[in-house]
């Protein structure tokens, strides 16, 4: 099959990409629908005569939710004459990926990922190197928590907030940084 996909790509017959996304494991719940949804899309695609003609054949990586899964699937993946990839789904994973197919100069598109770290080298860093490679579909974690205590003070007149969220989770410790900083910027706490 590595062949089949290599030569596919090569003679403009096919549009080889992998599908990496976390399809077992804790948090499949996640990645279950992002493989599905982006199926669904890619199946229509096809049916509809592919793209300029090509059908696309996508070679599906369960990276299980962790990030050495997700760059050894993206070098199998490679290994199989990928010219691009879609993956992952979690942050932690995808900033992983990001890393190799950076390197690699691959395109890359995540449905879910939402840490700034996926498309900048270094968010702390405000002249940081981005990923020109490396696409998302979804808002930014500083923005969603930004938005979020933007509401809390303006539309619920909030003057307190206790904040839960999960220790060791990119995600959640992003929306959770985010927001705090936000809640305690010289905007809102003038309105307190």
């Amino acid at each position: 099959a590595a062949s089949d996909s290599s030569e596919a790509s090569s003679d403009g017959g096919e549009i080889v990409i992998a599908l990496i996304s976390n399809t077992t494991g804790d948090y499949a719940q996640y990645g279950q629908p992002v493989r599905d949804g982006a199926m669904l899309y890619i199946n229509q695609l096809n049916a509809n005569g592919g793209i300029n003609g090509k059908q696309v054949k996508v070679l599906e990586y369960d990276d299980k939710g962790d990030g050495v899964e997700a760059v050894n699937a993206y070098n199998l993946a490679c290994d199989n004459g990928i010219t691009a990839v879609f993956g992952a789904t979690l942050t932690g994973p995808t900033i992983a990926l990001a890393d190799a197919t950076y390197e690699d100069n691959m395109p890359q598109v995540t449905a879910s990922a939402t840490a700034s770290g996926v498309t900048m080298i270094d968010p702390d860093d405000p002249d940081s190197e981005i990923r020109q490679n490396v696409f998302r579909a979804c808002f930014i974690d500083p923005y969603q928590g930004k938005k979020m205590a933007d509401y809390a003070v303006e539309k619920l007149s909030a003057k307190t907030a206790a904040i839960f969220y999960q220790t060791g989770s990119d995600y959640s410790e992003g929306l959770m940084n985010a927001f705090a900083e936000e809640a305690r910027s010289e905007e809102h706490t003038s309105e307190l």
